[in-house]
């Protein structure tokens, strides 16, 4: 085994979590076990067909450093597992128990997930209109189920709303499904097509890594469009969200729920329209508090993005909607030429308390600046 060793040091506070680093595994081999050689800690390593292997890490102090000592093999209980139980729908189970299910069905105007379990074992998306006659839940706005991305202005498409003239997002095919100890990935690719479906506007990848942490829930979401048949104008509006969430009603920030960004914004009034390099929506749920955290990558299209979040339960990115957030004389459209890309990217952190009692700043930056590694 040419590696030997992986070191990991955190210049920063690291409060726990994925961790990559390079590495070469000789055929056949499918993880490893990482030995703390200073505790003798022993951590699954699983490896992501990059040349890098991923575990999670412990929590670090700044300038903390640990060696690990890298043995054949690992543990290959627990984790994440994706299952395709019927045609239309993946779940998503961490550590034997659904986190997730993922939609897809051309039954949908567009792919989302739903439930989304928190902490505390009961969802913190809204179910709605998935699921009908839930005591005290909202039922406006069908078009916002669970967690979910769309936009309303793309090469001349409304994909957000569900009307007649809606596009839609259509599910072609899975590139990859995978399980594993210490995160499970999926790659769906699809279409935004028009109502009548007649040709595709947008090319979309959508890849999402589960990872098997606890009792937080984490998944990294990388969303890829392609103008494929001409340039494709995203216009500016605020409906849109490259990456949305509807929280369950009883998180609402006017029945108690507290949505708050990163730049100290807390409330629709202070949030909605502004900046921020994530935004956090937490709020009671079967009598704890329970939230949902959106932390963007610094190399997302657009970053810092701009929110279109509601005191009403929405939460959702979007860069292009100037015009009506900042007001008359600016213009957040953008022009995708054909056959150009534009990514976004994002990590979906699901914990207990608010964000300020869930560490969702300390998450943020581990995400964005994460300890470096090296392999010898």
């Amino acid at each position: 085994m040419p590696t030997t060793s992986i070191r990991v040091t955190s210049k920063t506070e690291f409060p726990g979590g994925p961790v990559s680093a390079p590495f070469d595994l000789p055929d056949g081999d499918s993880g490893v076990t990482l030995v703390d050689e200073s505790s003798g800690l022993r951590r699954t390593g699983q490896l992501d067909g990059k040349r890098r292997v991923t575990w999670i890490e412990g929590p670090l102090e700044a300038g903390d450093a640990r060696r690990y000592r890298v043995e054949p093999g690992a543990d290959t209980g627990g984790g994440v597992e994706l299952v395709n139980p019927l045609d239309g729908r993946l779940d998503v189970r961490v550590g034997g128990s659904l986190f997730t299910s993922y939609h897809y069905g051309p039954e949908w105007f567009r792919p989302y997930f739903h439930p989304v379990i928190g902490p505390h074992g009961l969802p913190v998306t809204r179910g709605f209109p998935m699921v009908a006659n839930v005591p005290g839940e909202t039922t406006d706005h069908p078009h916002h189920k669970g967690i979910w991305s769309a936009y309303g202005e793309a090469g001349g498409v409304d994909n957000w709303a569900e009307a007649p003239e809606s596009g839609r997002t259509l599910h072609r095919s899975f590139e990859a499904v995978e399980s594993g100890p210490v995160f499970g990935r999926f790659a769906a690719l699809g279409d935004w097509v028009s109502r009548d479906g007649s040709a595709a506007v947008l090319r979309e990848r959508r890849e999402v890594v589960v990872y098997a942490a606890s009792p937080w829930r984490l998944f990294d979401l990388e969303l890829t469009l392609t103008a494929v048949n001409s340039d494709a104008l995203f216009g500016d509006t605020k409906e849109g969200g490259f990456i949305s969430l509807r929280v369950a009603s009883s998180m609402d920030a006017h029945r108690g729920g507290r949505l708050e960004n990163s730049r100290g914004g807390v409330g629709e009034a202070e949030v909605w329209g502004k900046r921020a390099e994530w935004c956090d929506y937490s709020g009671p749920v079967g009598g704890r508090t329970a939230g949902v955290a959106f932390l963007e990558s610094p190399t997302s299209f657009g970053h810092p993005t701009y929110w279109h979040a509601r005191d009403y339960g929405l939460m959702s990115a979007n860069p292009f909607g100037l015009s009506e957030f900042l007001g008359e004389g600016s213009d957040g459209s953008y022009n995708l030429p054909a056959g150009e890309s534009i990514a976004f990217r994002y990590r979906v952190y699901v914990h207990a308390d608010d964000a300020s009692g869930a560490g969702v700043a300390e998450m943020y930056a581990a995400y964005a600046a994460p300890p470096e590694t090296a392999s010898a």
